[in-house]
């Protein structure tokens, strides 16, 4: 059986996109077809070209000018994922390629016509993990454990069929809170019929549709409990954004949850659910309740600092918290004495070193640091304020630009950003 785990002195090797990339003793075969037991959508009527060369541990992103054109800091994330998980291909895709992959029954009937970057992404996230499962990531996620911990020893041994991210602070009460479900990590086994729902869908919503505008007059909203999707709306009044619009792949998702029984219990008796906010949004949740911005814990010269994401699978950053680290260089990056340099560039001894992440309580996060205390999350923070304590802010600050992003001034790897009322995270693009 295989246990996981990698044959020391394997020779054979694959070579995905981005560089190498192990394969296991046993070797996985490719994804084609799903089990016959396993109810598919309708066959498509061409097979894409590409189809056969995908293997069940693939990971997954989309940018439409392709890889290179990315800003450095993205292909720096891109790069710690396979650096992390070195048996993982990682495969991105582009629009001009996306045939390659996919047909165009998989994907919205007016695809290319699309306006939207992020709302074509998301119908390409749908389509590929539909077809070949794996992992789907953002390219503005950096990951620091091992994806098989995570969740995919429990996906391919059948124990689960899918592991999704949930935001506590924006789910409803009938269904427990954990039904934000966030589509920036999704992983999941080929032809899971929950996300074969969730594909057709989002393609029915977007059918002869470019743009999002408008969504909410389609019936598919018709009826919806979308008051998760409000607060956001409330909590960030100030960004111009029509969250019920801007996220309608979470509104579809969310739309399964309340209308389709089936997709329903899949989603509570089966998926493994992350709480968001206890792992990929701690960083975030350390910084605010420090009064700081996530770029000035990033850059901590201290070596204490790693404590600040222990258990820690991965980091997911928002739109604000990205936009000071893109005016950054390489250099400024990866320089090793602040945590995110020993994160995106580690030492030969440290890149494949896992984060551990304990008991299966742990590692799902599922005690919700915001209602129930959360003694690491408020452990973490405790040390961000210590570590912080004394820092000298650069003078007059930055102002921060109705974009959503801060203009950088870096010196001495500190960064002084205006205090911010305290609210809670939202899972920006």
């Amino acid at each position: 059986m295989d246990d996981g785990e990698e044959v020391e002195g394997d020779e054979d090797w694959r070579y995905g996109p981005l560089g190498r990339a192990g394969v296991y003793k046993d070797a996985e075969a490719p994804v084609t077809t799903a089990p016959a037991s396993v109810p598919t959508a309708a066959p498509s009527a061409t097979t894409p070209l590409r189809s056969a060369e995908v293997k069940p541990r693939t990971i997954w992103a989309y940018w439409a000018q392709g890889h290179q054109q990315m800003p450095e800091f993205f292909q720096m994330c891109v790069g710690t994922w396979q650096r992390v998980n070195p048996h993982w291909d990682v495969r991105i895709l582009q629009k001009s390629t996306i045939l390659e992959y996919l047909s165009e029954e998989e994907l919205p009937n007016r695809f290319m016509d699309m306006t939207s970057h992020q709302t074509a992404s998301d119908a390409v996230r749908l389509g590929v993990l539909s077809r070949y499962g794996g992992v789907w990531l953002d390219v503005n996620i950096l990951v620091c454990g091992s994806l098989d911990d995570l969740c995919w020893n429990a996906i391919r041994r059948n124990q689960k069929p899918a592991c999704v991210f949930f935001h506590p602070s924006y789910g409803t009460e009938p269904l427990g809170g954990q039904d934000f479900v966030e589509s920036w990590c999704l992983a999941t086994k080929p032809q899971n019929p929950f996300f074969l729902r969730w594909r057709d869908t989002f393609k029915e919503l977007f059918r002869d549709r470019l743009s999002i505008e408008g969504l909410l007059s389609h019936p598919f909203y018709k009826g919806l409990d979308l008051s998760g999707f409000e607060k956001l709306n409330e909590d960030f009044r100030g960004s111009g954004m029509e969250f019920r619009e801007y996220l309608a792949i979470h509104v579809m998702c969310h739309r399964l949850l309340e209308t389709d029984p089936e997709a329903r219990r899949l989603w509570r008796d089966e998926f493994i659910k992350v709480n968001a906010a206890d792992t990929a949004f701690r960083l975030q949740m350390v910084a605010q309740a420090s009064d700081m911005h996530m770029a000035q814990v990033l850059l901590l010269e201290d070596s204490r600092a790693e404590k600040l994401i222990e258990g820690v699978p991965l980091i997911k950053f928002r739109t604000p918290d990205y936009g000071p680290l893109l005016q950054l260089a390489q250099s400024q990056l990866t320089d090793r004495r602040h945590l995110l340099g020993r994160l995106l560039d580690p030492m030969p001894s440290e890149a494949f070193r896992s984060t551990s992440f304990g008991s299966a309580r742990t590692a799902v996060g599922m005690r919700s640091p915001i209602a129930r205390g959360g003694r690491r999350y408020m452990a973490a923070a405790s040390l961000a304020a210590a570590l912080c304590r004394g820092l000298t802010p650069w003078p007059g600050g930055l102002q921060v630009h109705a974009a959503g992003r801060l203009p950088l001034l870096y010196r001495a790897h500190v960064l002084s950003v205006p205090q911010c009322p305290a609210r809670p995270m939202c899972s920006w693009r």
